[in-house]
């Protein structure tokens, strides 16, 4: 079955100002390219060759990316750089990519919900583009998926302390019952934690419609979840193998310091 993704990239990444009033989060490099370009490359060796940025509108470094790029490529062979002009056109190559615009900072519902169009009626991945994946975390969640073709969420178990700035799984009976997003301290219904990616039907977007202003002011895809799971099974897809987040600084020099020094695996038979 083909399965398309969706790539959440869009608005302010305040934690990483003042860098970011100018360069999305997802741009910066980490040893030796944007995240970004991780988070395509593992899709695409998944077969997920559909893709769709979501993006902010001042945003136009991402669309520059991933597109035309003839005149430098014709600059490099002037030049002699042959091995760059082919990595240039291999990016440009790498997969169909579309982008979408999220006019407003109304968060993740609200982005899957931008996305219906262009999504259709195939499965999809919904993915955050500032987070390096093992690659295999797509395959397998794509197998689990052929056999049992509903919702998965991916779920790891944190501390106490952790949980309180992620939505909480609440699990009976081997599924989803509700999610509670960033419940108080030691509230918690687990501390098992709701992590990207997801792997969708177009069976969300009903409940995606549905999903009201949190106390937050956002439309947040854990309360379109947990209105789903009321009426579906959504499976926990467990998973063991590590991933890297770049949501602050200290995370992302971490991710940095492990991928220079290769040890942050990404063996393919892992």
């Amino acid at each position: 079955m083909k399965m398309k993704a969706i790539v959440w990239c869009a608005w302010y990444w305040t934690r990483m100002l003042p860098i970011t009033k100018v360069i999305p989060k997802v741009m910066l490099p980490v040893w030796p390219k944007p995240v970004i370009q991780y988070v395509v490359e593992w899709l695409v060796w998944a077969w997920v060759t559909d893709i769709t940025l979501i993006v902010s509108q001042w945003q136009t470094m991402l669309l520059e990316y991933f597109t035309n790029a003839h005149e430098l490529i014709r600059h490099l062979r002037v030049v002699w750089k042959e091995s760059e002009a082919v990595w240039l056109e291999e990016l440009m190559d790498i997969a169909s990519i579309s982008f979408v615009f999220q006019h407003e900072p109304l968060w993740t519902a609200h982005m899957v919900w931008c996305a219906e169009k262009v999504m259709g009626d195939s499965p999809f991945f919904m993915v955050y583009g500032d987070t390096i994946y093992h690659p295999s975390i797509f395959t397998e969640m794509s197998a689990s998926f052929a056999e049992e073709p509903i919702l998965h969420v991916w779920w790891t178990e944190v501390s106490s302390e952790e949980i309180s700035r992620m939505g909480a799984f609440d699990i009976d009976n081997g599924y989803v019952r509700w999610i509670v997003e960033k419940p108080a301290p030691w509230t918690e219904p687990s501390r098992i934690a709701n992590m990207s990616p997801h792997l969708y039907t177009p069976s969300i977007f009903p409940y995606i419609h549905k999903t009201q202003v949190s106390a937050r002011g956002e439309l947040e895809v854990t309360d379109s979840l947990t209105m789903y799971a009321q009426d579906h099974r959504v499976k926990p897809f467990v998973y063991t193998h590590p991933i890297r987040d770049t949501w602050s600084l200290d995370s992302r020099l971490r991710a940095q310091d492990e991928m220079a020094t290769r040890n942050f695996s990404f063996d393919m038979k892992a």
